[in-house]
């Protein structure tokens, strides 16, 4: 949930639109065109997600030829198998599987097609051929592939070396020595060379996917939802760890194009463009004074931001999430958290002073560190000294290596201030409770103070 708390087990971030109104999942889809004529996809995804598949491809005007629903997750060489099963039942054992992601963009797709062209007679040949993107920074969370001879008489390299999710200091190695592509996570391959390798490097979730899909009959709508017992006995393992890191078979086409896995908040500020102080802002949002940071309000959410530097700021109806750019690795962890804890629970209180009314706004403030700072309501605090942050409504809030902030979270607002900037947020605050009919200086008094 590295995209958390845009993306949810519910909505995942592979339905959630980001350009032009289409979600990654359906750009995924349209990415197929220019291969036509070509099958109808197999779509695999997780069973919570089906009534998503059904609107998103219906509304792009793309049939699927069968939708696998996954009880629970295991990983994406388990999924591959069962699409390999699925391809060899209805275009043979021989044919080609173009495997993508949902939530990769490539950004020029017509080089993209050119790229995936050039390796067909490759993967016919029996390669597992991957495509690999010229890293740019020392990513942690793919592959590196570092290409080895070349296939003559066949197009592409052999793999020399495959590594999967390096440390920051090995990746910060890798990308120096200019001798490493990144794993782009899209595969070509014959469904039986898929199953074969499997058979040789991870027999048992070729016998567990193989069994899962027997016993899991195709629906006249052409949904298959899995059997949950076969297929708990599958290893959860990535293409990667399975195959990539050991097979023979594997070959590597450079891909010319930029490219991203828009799974992070780092991603999305690549992708959308900054105003002239280095904001990216995306949603009903006020800012003053706020340097190089991600706001991000959902339809309905608004966000007023005074001083705020070097932030991501998200808000939805769900949660607030408030994090230093630096710490954007650790939203996975926090949101994993946050789901073991009910959003009415406070997550910490504080015995500091709380104030009787938000229009004394410095007063929130406590420079004793023996004293503590305020934090009201279902708050999630870690590494985050001088803040005070009063949730005033159900919505949890965490807010995770930043210094100095004051935050109130109110029903469809939420508002950020540093010290400096106090009166501007107090005034905005004042005008967001009269647009709602609220009396600044009763309503909230009770709503502020401490129940403990």
């Amino acid at each position: 949930m590295r995209l958390w708390p845009l993306s949810t087990e519910k909505h995942p971030k592979q339905f959630i639109p980001f350009r032009d109104n289409r979600s990654l999942f359906q750009k995924a889809l349209l990415r197929l065109r220019p291969f036509r004529p070509l099958a109808d996809p197999v779509i695999i995804a997780n069973a919570t997600c089906h009534a998503l598949c059904e609107e998103q491809t219906e509304e792009i005007g793309i049939p699927y030829a069968c939708l696998i629903l996954e009880p629970f997750r295991r990983g994406t060489a388990p999924a591959i198998a069962l699409a390999a099963h699925e391809v060899i039942r209805t275009r043979g054992a021989d044919a080609l599987m173009l495997i993508m992601p949902s939530d990769h963009f490539p950004e020029e797709e017509e080089t993209f097609a050119r790229t995936v062209a050039s390796a067909v007679k490759t993967a016919r040949s029996g390669y597992i051929v991957t495509f690999g993107v010229t890293p740019v920074s020392p990513e942690t969370g793919y592959g590196y592939i570092r290409p080895g001879p070349g296939l003559n008489p066949l197009p592409g390299n052999r793999i020399r070396r495959f590594i999967e999710k390096p440390t920051e200091e090995k990746a910060i190695r890798l990308l120096r020595t200019k001798q490493y592509l990144r794993n782009s996570g899209m595969f070509l391959c014959r469904a039986d060379t898929y199953l074969e390798e499997l058979r040789i490097l991870k027999p048992a979730i070729r016998d567990r996917c193989r069994e899962t899909y027997e016993k899991s009959p195709l629906t006249r709508e052409r949904v298959r939802l899995l059997d949950p017992q076969p297929f708990s006995g599958s290893p959860d393992l990535s293409i990667d760890r399975a195959i990539m890191e050991k097979t023979e078979r594997g070959a590597v086409f450079p891909l010319p194009s930029s490219w991203q896995d828009m799974g992070t908040w780092t991603a999305v500020m690549g992708r959308l463009s900054p105003d002239g102080r280095g904001n990216t802002i995306r949603g009903e949002i006020l800012t003053s004074d706020c340097n190089h940071s991600l706001f991000h309000a959902e339809p309905g959410e608004r966000i007023y931001a005074f001083g705020v530097r070097d932030r991501i700021v998200v808000g939805t109806d769900m949660a607030v999430l408030i994090i230093g750019r630096d710490r954007i690795r650790d939203i996975r962890k926090i949101s994993t958290k946050l789901r073991s804890v009910s959003v009415t629970e406070p997550l910490r209180r504080s015995a500091g002073k709380i104030p009787t009314t938000l229009l004394t706004l410095p007063a929130t403030w406590h420079t004793s560190k023996e004293e503590g700072y305020p934090m009201i309501g279902p708050v999630f605090a870690e590494e985050s000294p001088g803040c005070t942050v009063h949730a005033l409504d159900d919505r949890p809030v965490a807010i995770v290596g930043v210094k100095d902030l004051c935050v109130v979270s109110t029903k469809g607002a939420l508002f950020l201030t540093d010290r400096e900037h106090c009166p501007e947020m107090t005034y905005a605050l004042r005008k967001e409770m009269e647009r709602n009919g609220v009396e600044p200086l009763t309503s909230t008094m009770p709503l502020l103070r401490s129940t403990d």
